[in-house]
């Protein structure tokens, strides 16, 4: 499942520039055409990209340190291990339960990219 395009404007305008394969697409001339397209065709200049990344692989696990910050990374316990599936445990129950917008307000809300979190 991939970030919403809501989502993904948002990490895109504070910085996120992780690498991904996914991006919305949309025509310059369209207004709110977006669709997800596999990759950016070089060059093309009629069209405007957004990257789509995947919440789970991408966001949870491939880049959890870059998303959430090392700091999370170990609870106060000291329990590094149990720490490091805390959020996506959490973001994985709200995406099995079919409440997309729960997970993401979740995420956004302890990522680095927020800037309420810098």
């Amino acid at each position: 499942m991939y970030t919403s395009l809501k989502l993904s404007k948002l990490l895109a305008e504070n910085g996120c520039d992780l690498e991904t394969q996914h991006f919305y697409g949309k025509p310059k001339r369209e207004q709110n055409v977006w669709v997800i397209v596999k990759k950016v065709l070089d060059g093309n200049v009629d069209w405007d990209y957004i990257p789509a990344y995947d919440i789970l692989n991408d966001l949870c696990v491939k880049y959890a340190h870059e998303v959430f910050g090392t700091e999370w990374a170990t609870m106060p316990s000291g329990d590094a291990n149990r720490a490091f599936y805390v959020h996506p445990a959490i973001i994985l129950h709200f995406l099995q339960q079919g409440r997309q917008e729960k997970a993401e307000d979740y995420l956004w809300k302890r990522c680095v990219f927020n800037p309420e979190n810098k």
